[in-house]
């Protein structure tokens, strides 16, 4: 999934939660973390096309890397550590979770189980759906995410208003 995908999603669940500032600031970092891999692109297109998706995707990689990012920026945010590693543990849910439904267009990508288990596991390989209809899919929860970012936004409760805004209490 791309970016805005995982944080809108994360968004939304993140407005279910009803979770205050820092805690939701905790989240949309934390959700988007998996995906820090892409700054391989510094060493080409190629180098991110095949490091993408994998290693830091594992969730013996991201849930780990997401609990530490989230006892940092639990102190950062003053949000209290048990409610961070919550919420981050389930960022690191959320967009692992998302993921599944990747396009796979490299089926070797999607190894969530990594070292244990090297196959992909997103919906693609494993049911074997071709790449036209893995598109459809993709690009219908891309949809429906843009959808739910323009009705909130036409509510006056943008996606990104969180930044942008003085402090509300914790919750």
């Amino acid at each position: 999934m791309d970016p805005f995908s995982h944080y809108m999603f994360a968004w939304l669940i993140g407005r279910r939660l009803s979770l205050g500032e820092g805690s939701l600031k905790l989240f949309l970092v934390v959700t988007l973390l998996p995906d820090f891999d892409m700054a391989s692109l510094i060493f080409g297109f190629q180098a991110a096309a095949d490091f993408h998706g994998t290693v830091t995707h594992s969730a013996f990689v991201a849930l780990p890397l997401g609990a530490l990012a989230s006892i940092i920026l639990a102190r950062v945010l003053r949000v209290g550590v048990l409610r961070a590693l919550k919420y981050g543990v389930l960022a690191i849910a959320t967009h692992l979770s998302l993921d599944l439904f990747n396009l796979g267009m490299y089926l070797e990508k999607g190894q969530f189980l990594w070292p244990v288990y090297l196959r992909s596991l997103t919906v693609r390989y494993i049911l074997g759906i071709p790449l036209q209809f893995s598109l459809v899919i993709y690009l219908t929860i891309f949809f429906l995410m843009f959808i739910a970012m323009l009705y909130f936004w036409r509510k006056n409760d943008p996606l990104w208003r969180i930044w942008f805004e003085l402090s509300r209490a914790e919750g």
